[in-house]
């Protein structure tokens, strides 16, 4: 799955389940992505969620429940 996002002075939460893989293909200015996840949990190779895009003065959270 390939998620698109632009972002400009805002955030953003992502919910995916805990055993996706998060590739991130963001250009970031004065931001970032953080995984809030549990890392300790396997993540499945054949579910990969790619975040690609552009964020300026805004962060990407990554969530699970």
């Amino acid at each position: 799955v390939v998620l698109e996002v632009v972002q400009i002075f805002g955030g953003t939460k992502i919910i995916i389940p805990s055993d996706w893989e998060v590739q991130s293909k963001m250009v970031a200015i004065f931001g970032g992505i953080e995984d809030k996840r549990n890392p300790a949990l396997p993540k499945n190779p054949e579910k990969v969620l790619v975040i690609d895009g552009t964020s300026i003065f805004a962060g990407i959270d990554i969530l699970s429940y």
